[in-house]
């Protein structure tokens, strides 16, 4: 199965999580994990891969690696999905977080909805912490991808189980599931941002208030997970308007809305209602501060970006206040 999952990624173009963004400009907080090399598996079909080309396209259109993923998930990632050893479901789930937007959206609709279905299923219901690491890992690449905020059911699930998966007792999946959530924080932060108003969603306040209220727990957690909340926390506070006491994104008026529905127990018995932006911010900048003095090196870097994106956003204008 390792071989299987890097033979993808090399056929995908996948470099690293710092590809996740399709178009978007370099991600200081996302580090790469590069795959280590590959052989050709005499199994599949044969193709050349082209290390410094990425995703090429072929004669059909069709992002290069399509074939081999529409092969491997028919003969090989079905069955290990359902296979009764963890360790093999939990390396099947592995290979979905070396897709690439490209190739993700070059599969047919019932192969896309197959991989969604698959790790959602796998990071609510398996028993085992390592295969619901596994599947929100694939869930923190795919959920990247800006297309996928076009798509207001996937995004929902995606985000619910996330959401979900951050009340884990296992540390293991808490990492991961953190991970996600701050790439798909980094996703909303990249698609608001986005010079195309058509695929720029508009963020109602009850998931946006989900989404910070998760990140704001998280700060209390172990390092690792610390870091990964400061930097989902970073990117909501690039584009949340907190000049009006409605925690929502300056784009709104020219977007499509995105609702993101939560049906989470635990969080709307601790979240009633939508916490105000002028709450967030307070309590955005007492748990930037609070990292700072007590993370470690990770969680103090990504506390330095998150200010940057704090002072870069419009509706409060850090940098020309008096202190």
């Amino acid at each position: 199965m390792q071989v299987l999952d890097e033979y993808l990624r090399a056929v995908s173009g996948f470099k690293g999580t710092d590809d996740l963004l399709d178009d978007g400009p370099p991600n200081p907080f996302l580090i790469s994990v590069l795959p280590r090399p590959i052989r050709s598996l005499p199994t599949l079909s044969t193709y050349e891969v082209k290390g410094s080309e990425g995703c090429q396209k072929d004669d059909l259109g069709k992002a290069s690696g399509t074939s081999q993923w529409v092969e491997a998930l028919e003969r090989y990632l079905s069955p290990t999905l359902v296979h009764y050893a963890p360790m093999v479901r939990a390396a099947a789930l592995t290979c979905f977080a070396g897709l690439t937007s490209s190739v993700f959206f070059s599969l047919p609709d019932s192969k896309q909805n197959f991989i969604i279905s698959s790790i959602v299923t796998a990071a609510s219901k398996d028993e085992v912490p390592s295969v619901r690491s596994a599947a929100c890992r694939a869930i923190g690449v795919i959920a990247s991808f800006p297309r996928i905020s076009a798509r207001k059911n996937n995004l929902e699930e995606l985000v619910n189980v996330i959401l979900s998966n951050t009340f884990d007792t296992s540390v293991s999946v808490r990492i991961t599931a953190s991970w996600a959530l701050a790439n798909i924080c980094d996703s909303l932060r990249h698609n608001v941002g986005t010079v195309d108003a058509e695929k720029c969603p508009t963020i109602d306040v009850s998931p946006l208030s989900l989404l910070a209220e998760c990140a704001l727990r998280l700060t209390k957690d172990g390092d690792k997970i610390k870091a990964n909340a400061v930097r989902a926390l970073g990117n909501l506070s690039r584009f949340v308007n907190f000049s009006d006491g409605n925690p929502i994104d300056s784009h709104s008026d020219s977007c499509s809305e995105v609702s993101l529905k939560s049906e989470l127990k635990h969080e709307t018995k601790r979240e009633a209602k939508p916490s105000t932006s002028s709450s967030w911010l307070e309590r955005m900048v007492q748990s930037f501060v609070s990292c700072v003095t007590t993370g470690n090196v990770k969680v103090q870097w990504n506390v330095c970006h998150a200010l940057r994106n704090l002072f870069l956003n419009e509706s409060i204008r850090l940098q020309y206040m008096t202190w």
